[in-house]
């Protein structure tokens, strides 16, 4: 397929999506400007994580794929990715705290990314299920 990551950007903004988008509204639709994608596309500008992200959440297309061709090209379920650096890190923060922050931090390395995020969601589903409880029993 794409080689670089300019031609798999310029590919989900031809062929990946329902619509074919010019530069300018696929810039748009992605919130960057038109310049900057065409510098990207053109392998003027290298793929920032950034952008990568920005273009990932407006189009399915997973940052990691359209930065270097790393597989799975999609997202498999939104649901299950956490894909916020911010919450990386403050999940990160709060296992840090905690006695078993080493081992369960091992656990995480050695799991795939798919099923680190499922971890992820598992732990945010616990999160909110026990604040949803801790507010009904005020």
């Amino acid at each position: 397929m794409s080689k670089t990551a300019g031609e798999r950007i310029k590919f989900v903004r031809l062929h990946g999506l329902n619509k074919e988008f010019n530069q300018k509204e696929f810039a748009e639709f992605v919130e960057i400007t038109q310049a900057m994608l065409s510098l990207i596309e053109s392998s003027k500008q290298p793929l920032s994580y950034s952008i990568a992200l920005k273009i990932e959440k407006a189009t399915g297309y997973r940052a990691e794929w359209l930065i270097d061709g790393t597989k799975p090209t999609g997202l498999m379920n939104r649901s299950y990715e956490i894909r916020n650096p911010k919450d990386q890190e403050e999940f990160l923060r709060l296992i840090s705290k905690t006695s078993a922050s080493r081992y369960v931090l091992l656990l995480l390395s050695e799991l795939s990314d798919s099923d680190r995020e499922a971890v992820f969601l598992l732990i945010e589903s616990l999160a909110k299920k026990e604040g949803d409880h801790k507010l009904r029993s005020k």
